[in-house]
């Protein structure tokens, strides 16, 4: 089954409230605003996820009918995201560092125990392994405009964050701050092992730099 940001927010959600019992109270007019704000970053987060064609290297031999399995992924910059969300934003308090992995770390974690990367046939490819590396994850820093964009699409969708037909300052500091972080965090994906790609034998190595895939 496909990475959801539903699945990933029961995940975070049900985490936060048991490091953070009190969020569940905290209510402004009929809604809690951190559950929706943390709605909106694992929904933002996962469709820029999942409609960003992430690459892969290839090694093996030729072949052409190369058949990719599909690989558990996780994010390394995930374990450094709520720092950089707080020196961003230059929160402090005693809550700070829960929320602010909540927002991110805890978003990128729960997405790797849902979701698995799928490689596409490499052209030519036969017997051979695949690996994220860094000339994969580069192209993966600009995603912070998609992000943004994403993001601003969510927190406007039920118009709880709004004053006067605008985000306020706050939110706006929140999503440039956030649309950095997963970028980060993004860019450092990465599979828990080599991709397999089983295919026929050959004598004839051969390395494709750029394979495409997707996660799902």
């Amino acid at each position: 089954m496909p990475v959801t940001g539903s699945g990933v927010y029961g995940v975070v959600w049900a985490g936060l409230v048991a490091r953070l019992p009190s969020v569940v109270s905290a209510k402004k007019d009929s809604f809690n605003p951190t559950e929706k704000m943390l709605k909106y970053c694992c929904n933002a987060w996962v469709n820029v996820l999942r409609n960003t064609p992430v690459t892969n290297t290839y090694t093996g031999v030729a072949g052409g009918t190369a058949v990719p399995v599909g690989t558990p992924i996780f994010f390394p910059a995930a374990a450094t995201g709520g720092a950089q969300l707080i020196t961003t934003l230059g929160w402090t308090g005693q809550y700070g560092p829960t929320i602010a992995n909540a927002l991110t770390t805890d978003i990128a974690r729960a997405t790797a125990t849902q979701a698995i990367y799928q490689p596409s046939p490499p052209p030519g490819g036969g017997l051979g392994t695949g690996l994220i590396l860094p000339n994969n994850q580069a192209p993966l820093t600009a995603t912070a405009g998609l992000f943004l964009i994403e993001l601003a699409t969510q927190f406007n969708s039920e118009g709880l964050f709004n004053v006067n037909g605008g985000f306020t300052v706050q939110i706006v500091n929140l999503m440039s701050a956030l649309s950095g972080v997963y970028a980060t965090m993004y860019s450092s994906m990465t599979t828990t092992a080599p991709i397999v790609y089983t295919g026929p034998t050959s004598p004839t190595p051969l390395v494709i730099p750029i394979s495409p895939g997707k996660i799902l």
